[in-house]
């Protein structure tokens, strides 16, 4: 406290005691670990008052003069001398580092995501003083908590608890404890949680035991605490029906509870467990019933807003967010500092031409660009990851899709032949859910995709999405019969069998062979999957559903005999194709007709169904 005193010649006398405490330590130990802690400490005090901590010139004039009076050491020799040089640098950067982000944690509280990345900021510059570094993670705890973000509120408790293992098991080294330190029942350190959260591998440290021994006194390194940080990570999955977490967490407390005879907390938890996983074979049967986020990219440009010009995040949000929400949210947030007028806000999804906006770039005008984006996983992702949590946990790619034609058309005058696809890959600086509700884009990739491309990745996407569907124990009826419906019963020049027509028929020597060939194959497996699907549904079928079914298994004939020329090796001759056309014409037909029946059906259903609701009433 002395260094920032406003007494110049008590600062100078404090400044050079504290820099000649740092040289002695190294030239002692061949370190200073023991000095800087305690500087962290200070510092932490000093800085943490934020209301009264108004003036920082004094504590960056004692960071600056020690990294001086280091440069011109000329006692310490040799190799030493550039060590020591070196750790005084680092030390100093990130002091200063806390002081940035300590102050403008103060000057950004209108901003909740910019508040969140500078409280983790200054939790991960505490890494090595764990206590500061706690105090942090509960602040940050404290805050996703007060604005209603429970599932980042959960993931920075985890971050705690694989903390507090983590310095436990290396104190296994100095303590043999037969009970708490027995290896057969503690989780061993961060690597433990890794199945709740991949980000927990943050926590990893690489302290001195000597230095553990100093700075995990407190009662926060304990088996109880350690229980209860993840009890209350388990309340905080519950209220987001991350029931899959909730199994993981009890994982990691029934080895404790048993080792320590606490039958009765075994008995809740096997119980709790056993109401997780009939919710989660719910929740899994009916989709619908439980979403998890939405996501956003959200573009900034313009220079008052400094280190994040040209920076682009990746936000998650609430689920069922819309983007008229996160607009005015965002709009509110930067008028209250900007004004209104200086900001704009760009939906397209296209790249920003910097150029056309440089003008009002340069006169301070702010524009911000908000673009919808979707989890992306590759093929073989998806069929790891089958079912919808598993598609919605440590995801740390997005995408989208920009619709164009070779003639600048926009998407609706485009058809299967004519219609490209850039596709955007985002990949982000971590993954969700995470401690943070954005993380920054750190690498893109764009791809155009041909209309043959295009059209080949949406037949593989659902042949995927039925292999799900099948390989599943309990079959949802519902989902089921969305994707037949969507394969099956199409009106005439749409749907997966355009595709084949367009690309398999007459023209197909203008394409390449290699991806013509897995078009055949991948149409050969969508139509061997739609007929399991439909003898899958007939199963499941109600009476009220029977012309549906009929109308499925009228189509699936259709199907497998008209794309039978198409996907062998050749493709058709002249004469099955004038054949092919002419059935699939009255083909079609048929398929009208029995779509129109079933909607006529389901009319008078529903007006039956109001007469004797309307008959009840009258009774009463």
């Amino acid at each position: 406290m002395k260094s920032i005193s406003n007494n110049k010649k008590i600062r100078i006398y404090s400044n050079s005691i504290l820099y000649l405490l740092l040289k002695n330590g190294y030239s002692t130990a061949k370190n200073f670990n023991y000095i800087k802690i305690q500087m962290v400490l200070g510092f932490s005090k000093l800085v943490g008052d934020l209301e009264n901590f108004t003036d920082d010139r004094y504590t960056k004039y004692t960071l600056r003069t020690i990294q001086g009076l280091s440069n011109i050491e000329k006692t310490i020799k040799g190799n030493n001398s550039g060590k020591f040089k070196k750790e005084i640098s680092d030390h100093c950067q990130n002091m200063f580092s806390i002081l940035k982000d300590s102050v403008e944690l103060r000057d950004h509280l209108y901003d909740p995501e910019k508040k969140i990345d500078l409280l983790y900021n200054i939790a991960r510059e505490y890494k090595r003083a764990p206590q500061l570094r706690i105090t942090w993670l509960e602040s940050l705890i404290k805050f996703h908590t007060d604005v209603n973000s429970p599932t980042e509120a959960a993931i920075g408790k985890i971050h705690l608890a694989a903390m507090i293992s983590e310095y436990l098991n290396k104190l296994m080294g100095i303590e043999k404890k037969t009970t708490f330190f027995d290896e057969t029942y503690i989780p061993l350190g961060y690597k433990d949680f890794e199945n709740i959260s991949i980000s927990v591998r943050e926590e990893a440290t690489n302290l001195s035991i000597t230095e553990i021994q100093n700075l995990c006194q407190s009662s926060i390194f304990s088996e109880n605490k350690l229980i209860q940080i993840i009890k209350e990570a388990v309340e905080l999955f519950r209220k987001e029906k991350l029931y899959e977490l909730i199994s993981e967490c009890y994982k990691l407390l029934i080895p404790i509870y048993e080792e320590n005879s606490d039958f009765e907390n075994v008995s809740l938890a096997h119980e709790d467990l056993k109401n997780c996983f009939d919710e989660m074979i719910q929740l899994e049967f009916y989709k619908s019933t439980r979403t998890f986020a939405n996501y956003w990219k959200i573009g900034f440009f313009g220079l008052p807003f400094n280190e994040n010009n040209g920076v682009e995040y990746i936000y998650k949000e609430k689920p069922g967010t819309t983007l008229g929400e996160i607009k005015d949210r965002l709009l509110g947030q930067y008028t209250k500092v900007f004004g209104k007028e200086k900001i704009t806000v760009l939906t397209t999804s296209a790249s920003i031409d910097l150029d056309s906006i440089k003008t009002e770039l340069e006169e301070g005008k702010l524009f911000l660009q908000i673009t919808s984006v979707t989890p992306y996983f590759d093929e073989k992702e998806l069929l790891k990851r089958k079912t919808h949590f598993a598609r919605t946990n440590n995801v740390s790619k997005f995408f989208y899709k920009i619709p164009f034609t070779k003639t600048g058309k926009k998407k609706s005058q485009g058809n299967v032949k004519t219609q490209w696809l850039k596709q955007v890959i985002l990949i982000i600086d971590g993954q969700f859910p995470y401690i943070k509700k954005r993380l920054k884009i750190i690498k893109r990739e764009e791809n155009d995709l041909s209309p043959l491309q295009v059209s080949l990745n949406s037949i593989k996407q659902k042949n995927i999405q039925l292999k799900n569907e099948l390989s599943k124990s309990m079959k949802d009826s519902k989902n089921l019969q969305g994707l037949l419906q969507g394969s099956l019963l199409i009106t005439v020049n749409e749907g997966p069998f355009a595709v084949c027509k367009a690309f398999l028929g007459r023209n197909v020597d203008n394409y390449e062979s290699t991806l013509i060939e897995e078009l055949r194959h991948e149409f050969g497996e969508f139509v061997r999957l739609n007929e399991l699907a439909v003898q899958e549904n007939a199963r499941l079928t109600t009476n009220e559903m029977r012309l549906f079914q009929d109308a499925l298994e009228m189509s699936i004939v259709t199907l497998r005999e008209s794309a039978a020329p198409y996907v062998k090796p050749g493709g058709p001759t002249e004469e099955e194709l004038q054949q092919l056309e002419k059935a699939e014409s009255e083909s079609q037909n048929l398929s009208m007709k029995l779509q129109q029946e079933l909607t006529d059906k389901n009319n008078t259903n529903n007006n039956d169904l109001k007469e004797k609701e309307k008959e009840n009433k009258n009774e009463k």
